[in-house]
């Protein structure tokens, strides 16, 4: 296939018993098994029923929504994050977030924090965020901001955990 290109490479076959939400993770490996990509999706067995009758050339209305209730009452799971690798004076910061939890830990969000006013250090540019840790899992993840003056604390905070600082 050629850079950037698009092919389809399987489809995944219906399971019987899933839950009315359930979670698909995605992972694509070179030929020496290191991690290219990775994608994370939650569905539902019941799909969005769009209001086809009612399409203007710019919106098709929704009748009925995805079911993704149960997004709402995902058990509640652990993370603990690593302190900042690199301290004051530092325009790029490393830290390892791990999901020490029983249940997927949902959207974990990061925060750099000033630890003398506890106010979020902004702005900062993060490799990534909002990302699922399966339960053991750990991710590094850096961040770049400008040069600060103090070293920075970072939090880390799922869907369904309590922060971790």
């Amino acid at each position: 296939m050629a850079a950037d290109g698009v092919g389809r490479v399987f489809d995944i076959p219906a399971i019987a018993g899933l839950t009315t939400t359930y979670f698909v993770r995605l992972a694509l490996h070179d030929s020496g098994g290191r991690l290219v990509s990775r994608n994370f999706y939650w569905l539902s067995t019941q799909d969005d029923e769009l209001d086809w009758q009612k399409t203007e050339w710019y919106y098709t209305p929704t009748k009925r929504h995805a079911d993704l209730t149960a997004l709402a009452h995902l058990p509640e799971t652990a993370l603990s994050v690593s302190p900042p690798a690199d301290g004051a004076g530092t325009t790029a910061i490393r830290v390892t977030v791990a999901n020490t939890g029983r249940a997927l830990a949902f959207q974990v969000h990061l925060e750099l924090i000033d630890p003398a006013t506890g106010a979020e250090i902004l702005p900062v540019y993060w490799d990534d965020n909002y990302f699922e840790l399966l339960p053991g899992e750990e991710r590094g993840i850096s961040v770049s901001t400008a040069r600060t003056t103090v070293r920075p604390r970072v939090t880390a905070e799922a869907w369904n955990s309590a922060p971790a600082r």
